[in-house]
């Protein structure tokens, strides 16, 4: 564990060639002891997905994301919230290949199961809903972006109160569709 620890510190510095290292130090040793299907496998390949994604080696990133939520689904079940939190991490590497459409999708499937886990109040289930927001708003889809952006600003008011930063990107991002729509 404390080598996954060291590589997250190392992610977090930026540096991105010590954090996988580590991380790879870490996968083989969790592989020896825990086997190739185990939750703490997924999350070493996970943080080699996050890596893969900040250098910009989508493809790559993509097939440790994809693996990790093969071996989590197979864990935990499809409706899971660590399904739900590989499944939003694959949605955000797609987005940044402009792959929206796969994203919304991926997004879609995470809410309804973040939704369920928790009666759908708490503030992750408002993070997926402005982020399905913004690849609605990339797309032109006004309504559905404005439906999202204000279901999350809803949560957000209710779990983490009126005067946190999360507000003022809610209406930031109402404000864009509004600017988009020429409705002032």
């Amino acid at each position: 564990e404390n080598l996954a620890e060291l590589g997250n510190v190392s992610f977090y510095k930026g540096s991105y060639d010590v954090s996988e290292s580590y991380n790879k130090q870490a996968f083989e040793i969790y592989r020896r002891l825990f086997g190739e299907e185990h939750p703490a496998v997924a999350q070493i390949l996970n943080n080699l997905g996050a890596i893969e994604t900040n250098r910009g080696n989508y493809v790559a990133s993509e097939e440790y994301y994809r693996h990790a939520l093969t071996i989590t689904e197979a864990w935990y079940g499809a409706n899971h919230p660590e399904t739900a939190a590989n499944l939003t991490a694959i949605a955000q590497q797609l987005s940044y290949e402009k792959r929206d459409a796969e994203a919304m999708t991926l997004l879609e499937r995470a809410l309804e199961i973040q939704k369920y886990g928790d009666s759908g109040m708490s503030a992750t289930v408002a993070s997926t809903q402005n982020q399905l927001g913004l690849l609605a708003f990339n797309a032109k889809q006004y309504d559905a972006s404005r439906v999202y952006f204000s279901e999350a600003m809803q949560r957000w008011r209710k779990t983490l109160g009126d005067q946190h930063p999360f507000i003022a990107i809610a209406y930031s991002n109402m404000g864009s569709v509004c600017l988009d729509q020429k409705d002032y």
